[in-house]
C-alpha cells in the first residue's frame, strides 16, 4: 500500500475495495447457484447412472471371485487376470462423486451482503479514525 497517502485515505480505500469484493462475491454466488440449479437434474442423473454402473461392476467382481479355479491353475494367467479384477476398488469411486445439493449447502448459506460478519465493513466506513496524539478531541 502506498505510504504517501494518509491513513484515513488508505482506510477509506481499503474499506471500499473490501465492499466491492463482497458485492462481487455475492454476484458470483448468485450466478453459481443459478447455474447449479439448472444443472442439478443432469448432475443427479449422471451420478445415479455412475452409481448403477459401479454397482454392476462390483457385482461382476463377485461373480469373477466365485469362479472355480483348479488348484493347478493358481499360478496361471487366468488366475492373475481374475485376481486383478478382484483388486479393483470401485467402492471409493462411488463415494467420491458429491451430491450436488450437499455440496452447494455452504455456498447457499454464504450470503455476505446479509451476513452479520460483513456488517463490520459498514462500521469501518463510518468509524471516527484517530488523528494522532494530541489532535483527537
Amino acid at each position: 500500500m502506498d505510504q504517501k497517502l494518509s491513513r484515513p485515505v488508505r482506510w477509506a480505500s481499503a474499506t471500499n475495495r473490501a465492499t466491492a469484493a463482497v458485492w462481487k462475491l455475492q454476484e458470483l454466488r448468485d450466478q453459481l447457484l443459478e447455474t447449479c440449479e439448472e444443472l442439478e437434474g443432469e448432475w443427479t442423473d449422471a451420478r445415479n447412472k455412475l452409481n448403477d454402473a459401479l454397482s454392476d461392476l462390483i457385482y461382476l467382481q463377485s461373480e469373477y471371485a466365485l469362479m472355480n479355479e483348479p488348484e493347478n491353475l493358481s499360478e496361471s494367467r487366468f488366475h492373475q487376470k481374475r485376481r486383478r479384477v478382484e483388486e479393483l476398488n470401485f467402492d471409493a469411486m462411488c463415494d467420491s462423486v458429491p451430491d450436488l445439493k450437499e455440496a452447494l449447502r455452504s455456498l447457499k448459506n454464504f450470503n455476505p451482503v446479509d451476513d452479520a460478519d460483513f456488517i463490520v465493513l459498514d462500521e469501518a466506513k463510518t468509524v471516527d479514525l484517530p488523528k494522532g496524539y494530541g489532535r483527537d478531541k
